[in-house]
């Protein structure tokens, strides 16, 4: 619970640094008001489908959003500063954040990239284009290095790449195939997704994600931005009677607006086309809220009719929402996913194989210290090259001692054609659940020698 409370406080901190791009960004002034109107995007930035399905866990994405939105933060300050060295210092603070984030998890990159695409088609007025995206690359390099540095080294040590499973084209690990592997499965195919995706999250569905949810923010957010360009396109002299009707109310694009609708629609982008995967866009699902705010904030009406529309906004976003499952346990449960101690459920010389899709290393810590662990099955199976395969048939058929299979209950039949290629069979009538909240039931599996079959 410990863990827990102090990971839940520290993603917190996004609350204060969405209130703060608010404050630089939005046309409210500082006085009770303008504070009045940062407080809801704020807050609301934190009960998104996605925030809330992650608030105190350890699953990455909504603890690496701090770090992100510190260098938005950073480079907002960069517009309303007029000392150049400070705004140089800023940015290369901004990108020593976005840097460290993408090197804790490679997935944040589509912000690294909207953060620099941004800068070089709108860059604060007090800096060249030039040296602000020098000065946030050299961020971006110190950043990354810190944070990915030695796990690369490790990487490359022990698996001659240090960017291993990615890039092996260039890196040519002995234990992949020589490929540059992504998964597409989720990517957008073309530009009609990036139209009907926001609009598509307001039924319940597994909207690029495994786990079904809804979500009203993003589609909110999108009718923002256009009608954000339909104002734009209205203070042209050229935008005739429509934009007559509408110049009183559209004022001119601040330099850092269009800054941050160029980062939140480049993210977005981005991350569709090379990822899909939403979680990996929760940071940009935090950052809708400020797009209202912005957008409502160039709207010269009464401040009363503001206040109205961000409200409804937000009550809409936080009230016609529902989070992912992802499957957590209770902390009443006591340990991870209320694992019960497993040390004494084999003996201490036993190798465990390891099968199936889902994710069961988390059971690795119950059970005794001296047990080896050899996942035969992953994700990462088809582009493991022969070595890697000849590699662990020789770590089983070398090991004297008990063999055990740990998988899941939905794998267990696949699992049993995995395991005869190493030539043992699993014993299906003395397996055994093993106790958990986890969403799928986990089965340990005794594993003999395999008959030899009748020619």
């Amino acid at each position: 619970m410990g863990v827990t409370f102090i990971i839940g406080a520290f993603q917190g901190i996004s609350i204060f640094l969405v209130f703060a791009i608010v404050r630089n960004i939005g046309r409210f002034d500082r006085s009770l008001f303008g504070t009045a109107m940062a407080l809801p995007p704020a807050v609301v930035a934190l009960t998104g489908p996605m925030a809330k399905s992650e608030l105190g866990s350890t699953m990455g994405d909504l603890t690496l959003a701090v770090p992100v939105l510190l260098s938005v933060l950073l480079i907002t300050e960069v517009f309303n500063a007029n000392d150049e060295r400070k705004a140089m210092r800023n940015v290369i603070i901004a990108g020593v954040c976005m840097g460290g984030a993408v090197g804790v998890k490679y997935v944040l990159g589509p912000y690294a990239l909207a953060t620099a695409g941004a800068l070089l088609i709108r860059p604060p007025p007090s800096v060249s284009r030039g040296s602000a995206i020098i000065h946030l690359g050299i961020g971006g390099i110190i950043g990354f290095a810190v944070m990915a540095g030695p796990w690369m080294l490790m990487l490359d040590a022990h698996y001659d790449s240090p960017t291993l499973p990615f890039a092996n084209a260039w890196f040519r690990s002995p234990y992949m195939i020589r490929m540059n592997w992504s998964d597409p499965t989720l990517a957008f195919t073309d530009w009609r997704g990036w139209i009907v995706f926001p609009f598509s999250l307001l039924r319940e569905g597994t909207h690029h994600l495994q786990i079904p949810f809804r979500s009203v923010r993003l589609a909110i957010a999108w009718c923002c931005i256009v009608a954000c360009v339909c104002l734009a396109l209205s203070s042209h002299p050229w935008a005739g009677w429509f934009g007559r009707r509408l110049r009183p109310v559209a004022g001119t694009l601040l330099p850092i607006e269009l800054w941050f609708y160029l980062y939140f629609v480049l993210s977005y982008v981005i991350w569709s086309s090379v990822f899909g995967d939403y979680r990996y866009f929760l940071t940009g699902e935090m950052l809708t809220p400020v797009v209202v705010v912005i957008t409502v904030g160039r709207i010269s009406s009464p401040r009363a009719v503001q206040a109205g529309i961000i409200a409804v906004a937000a009550v809409g976003m936080v009230t016609f929402e529902s989070s992912p499952s992802w499957g957590r346990g209770s902390l009443k449960t006591g340990t991870y996913f209320g694992v019960k101690d497993l040390h004494h459920t084999v003996s201490m010389d036993t190798m465990m194989l390891m099968t199936g899709l889902h994710g069961t290393a988390f059971l690795i810590p119950f059970f005794d210290g001296s047990i080896r662990f050899v996942r035969i099955e992953s994700n990462y199976n088809g582009i493991q090259s022969d070595e890697y395969a000849r590699i662990v048939s020789t770590m089983v058929a070398e090991h004297r001692g008990p063999l055990a299979l740990l998988t899941t209950a939905d794998s267990l039949g696949e699992s049993s054609s995995v395991t005869r290629r190493y030539g043992l069979e699993l014993i299906k009538e003395s397996c055994q659940p093993i106790e958990s909240v986890y969403a799928i039931q986990i089965i340990l599996c005794p594993l003999v020698p395999a008959a030899p079959q009748a020619r």
